[in-house]
């Protein structure tokens, strides 16, 4: 019984974080002025081995309506063709500059070298399997014009057309309607540096810091977690259609799940409590849901049980549905149940098996 009693207070914990979750984002109060002044930005993208991605995020880059802008390509040692998959526009358009860095440097040195060789002081990065809405520069920038702001999270949406790649969708929509009702609570606990800007000043005053931790990346929330250490209030999501940027899913599970392990390995580095804080309830609250399953499966206070679950189930369907009306995402809802049933067993695995052993990335293998 008492077993029913702790899982009751961690369940309604998680329900009520996520119900007033959905409440700020029904309130839709995500609005910014215009912008009035045509500020130079500077595009970072670092990649390895893209070369079919690239030209499709190139291509959304150039029908950009802001157009005060530079991107820095910066290859980290691709084995590919990815140089010949984007020459044309290197002759062609004098915005875009192609840097290579050789002997496996990783993803934060190409950050890192790519701020170094920019000429603005607001910075901009994204992925190179991603595709921009045209207004993507301009959204991203609006924010800038408070001089508080020092850094700037955006939607990030993923693509899909087949059952595992629309699973991927909905799981990773949970995440981005998460972060975009947290930041509007006051509360910020994520962003993605597939959607992100930031000042330079911050950058160079945080750098050290990020490069003495042992992640290969975390350069957006390790970012985030230091903006809001020494810029109080300088954190600013959008959430507008304007903002979006679409993504890549993974081919296959074991990718999928080599990715998701990457990225929880990075919770051991964090330095901000309340993204400790919630990243405990949510591992706690889905370590109960299974053992409640459990429970349920051997008929033990059936009601006592399924009662909570179910509630969990309803506040994370609000939160979903209203993200996905915002995005024009809503047919993936189809999919809701069935990853309800599966994310709880999922989250414990990646939570527990990304504090040991092995990930690889880019053809690239890291102790965690």
């Amino acid at each position: 019984m008492s077993g029913i009693l702790f899982f009751y207070v961690i369940l309604f914990w998680y329900v009520f974080y996520t119900l007033k979750n959905y409440l700020v984002l029904k309130q839709e109060n995500n609005k910014h002025d215009s912008f009035i002044k045509p500020e130079m930005v500077s595009v970072i993208v670092p990649f390895r081995n893209e070369a079919h991605h690239l030209p499709e995020l190139i291509k959304s880059l150039q029908n950009q309506t802001h157009l005060n802008f530079e991107v820095l390509l910066i290859d980290d040692d691709s084995t590919d063709h990815t140089y010949k998959s984007i020459a044309k526009t290197l002759e062609l358009d004098s915005r875009f500059k192609y840097y290579q860095l050789l002997n496996g440097k990783g993803k934060k040195a190409a950050l890192e070298f790519g701020v170094s060789r920019s000429n603005s002081s607001i910075i901009v990065t994204t992925d190179a399997d991603c595709t921009a809405h045209d207004s993507w520069l301009y959204e991203l920038t609006v924010p800038f014009e408070n001089e508080k702001i020092q850094l700037v999270g955006a939607t990030v949406g993923m693509k899909y057309s087949n059952w595992f790649e629309k699973l991927q969708a909905l799981e990773f929509s949970s995440l981005i309607a998460s972060s975009i009702a947290a930041a509007q609570n006051n509360k910020p606990i994520m962003l993605n540096a597939a959607n992100m800007a930031f000042r330079k000043q911050l950058f160079t005053k945080v750098n050290s810091k990020m490069k003495a931790l042992p992640s290969p990346s975390g350069d957006d929330i390790f970012l985030l977690q230091y903006c809001l250490k020494y810029y109080p209030g300088g954190f600013y999501f959008l959430n507008s259609k304007g903002s979006y940027v679409e993504t890549q899913p993974e081919p296959t599970f074991a990718h999928f799940i080599n990715q998701r392990r990457r990225w929880a390995s990075k919770s051991k580095y964090y330095v901000d409590n309340e993204i400790r804080l919630v990243s405990l309830l949510v591992f706690f609250t889905n370590v109960f849901v299974v053992y409640g399953f459990v429970q349920l499966l051997l008929g033990k206070y059936f009601l006592a049980w399924l009662f909570p679950i179910l509630l969990k189930g309803v506040v994370d369907y609000l939160l979903l549905k209203k993200y996905l009306r915002t995005i024009e995402q809503v047919d993936l809802l189809n999919y809701f149940v069935i990853l309800e049933i599966l994310h709880p067993f999922y989250i414990i695995f990646v939570a527990i098996s990304s504090q040991f052993g092995r990930f690889s990335w880019k053809k690239r293998t890291y102790p965690i």
